[in-house]
């Protein structure tokens, strides 16, 4: 009998057992300040980490990009950091410095934010875009040396034609 009730109040006991997941009790979103830059430029975005309803303690906080691209800078205002328990947010800074040389593109990217709470570490992630274009000249850049050569041209084949 005591047996019976050892097993009994073991069963009821690991029933009743929480366990604990890797539920992050956050969300992540990227926001572009300036995502179009032509190559050895910087461009700007936000990054704002908010706390889910169901986050109900304190949780840490670290900031990478997932798959930068190679020679590529990536500077986080703060990328550790702490968020309390809903409803809490925030708002970081992120600033990405394309390689000179960089050819025009769309360049996709991943911010990743690691969370740890109770010893359990997991990822929430936001997609981003850099937009990399060429300079074309202005006009005037263009146009003046032009006119300038047509100028000569026709100077040039006018005295041609008195000269005759």
């Amino acid at each position: 009998m005591k047996n019976t009730t050892t097993i009994l109040l073991a069963v009821i006991l690991l029933l009743s057992a929480g366990t604990a997941s890797a539920n992050p009790g956050i969300s992540v979103t990227v926001t572009s300040i300036k995502d179009v830059v032509t190559s050895g430029e910087i461009a700007k975005y936000e990054v704002t980490v908010t706390t889910l309803p169901e986050a109900d303690d304190t949780e840490s906080v670290h900031l990478f990009v997932n798959n930068p691209m190679p020679g590529w800078t990536y500077t986080f205002a703060d990328n550790d950091f702490d968020i309390g328990p809903h409803p809490d947010t925030k708002t970081v800074t992120l600033e990405v410095g394309v390689l000179a040389g960089t050819a025009p593109g769309t360049y996709p990217q991943t911010i990743n934010a690691s969370t740890t709470y109770l010893g359990i570490t997991d990822f929430e992630t936001s997609d981003f875009t850099t937009y990399v274009y060429v300079t074309i000249p202005e006009f005037p850049a263009i146009a003046l040396p032009l006119i300038s050569i047509l100028g000569m041209i026709l100077l040039i084949s006018r005295r041609k034609g008195r000269g005759s």
